[in-house]
């Protein structure tokens, strides 16, 4: 799983203590900083009316205080990314654009360990640099090189980690997952929801380990673990590549699941 949560409990249990109701206290003091920081980035891109719109819909945004109150680190995750769009908001002024680049990159590799989803984000950031620096050449060369920076130093820790522990394992930048996450997806198999292949056994605990099993059964030697992500990323590719209306009617049915207006279960 993605590591900043369980190092995160392991450092605040040791100056804390182990009580539930503390963590969700101090994790429900965290997720009040997200609708300030949302009032001052819709204040400084539409008005101050805009602004309380957004500011009173993110304090009473019901599944925010859900997850305060659970060992989940998803209120982290939206901390961390709103404090990087109020940091990219205002780059542009800054005295030093370079530096509130560094620092929102600081913020998305926060957001990253513990859900590198965040990471689809980075195309959007490239547009957003060249609409505001584009005329200022350095300091877009700069912006670029301190995002990449701060991006990558909250990543560090765990990519030092697991070359330490696994040195096969390769320098991704936080889980090995990737390929075989992928695959779940995109394969004739998958529902659009979260149907696992015949091959992998329900639930979380073994099902890494299953598609490890089931790569070495088809390439015929032990895999390491990046072995076994591009081996799963180029069995995805290979179904679309193959079987393309299939794979493009999954697709159309999992924009659909994503639009609609109540979120299947899939546990």
């Amino acid at each position: 799983f993605n590591p900043a949560y369980p190092y995160f409990l392991a450092a605040f249990r040791a100056v804390f203590g182990r009580s539930q109701l503390v963590l969700f206290a101090f994790q429900h003091l965290a997720g009040a900083l997200v609708a300030p920081l949302l009032y001052k980035v819709t204040e400084r891109a539409f008005d101050r009316k805009a602004a309380w719109a957004a500011g009173l819909l993110a304090a009473a945004y019901g599944p925010a205080l859900f997850f305060e109150s659970r060992l989940l680190g998803e209120c982290w995750i939206l901390l961390a990314n709103a404090a990087a769009l109020w940091l990219l908001g205002g780059a542009a002024e800054a005295r030093r654009p370079w530096l509130s680049w560094g620092l929102a990159g600081a913020a998305l590799g926060v957001s990253a360990a513990f859900r590198p989803t965040v990471l689809a984000l980075l195309p959007v950031l490239g547009l957003w640099s060249l609409a505001t620096l584009r005329h200022r050449r350095p300091e877009l060369v700069k912006a670029w090189a301190a995002l990449a920076l701060g991006l990558w130093l909250p990543l560090l820790p765990f990519q030092l980690r697991n070359r330490a522990v696994v040195p096969n394992a390769g320098w991704g930048l936080t889980t090995s997952s990737g390929g075989v996450n992928l695959y779940l997806g995109n394969n004739p198999e998958a529902d659009g929801l979260n149907q696992a292949p015949s091959f992998v056994r329900y639930g979380p605990g073994h099902q890494y380990q299953d598609f490890a099993d089931e790569a070495a059964r088809r390439l015929g030697y032990p895999p390491s673990r990046a072995q076994v992500s591009k081996f799963w990323a180029a069995e995805a590719r290979r179904f679309w590549r193959e079987q393309p209306g299939a794979a493009l009617a999954l697709a159309v049915r999992k924009a659909g699941f994503f639009w609609n207006f109540k979120e299947p279960p899939d546990n």
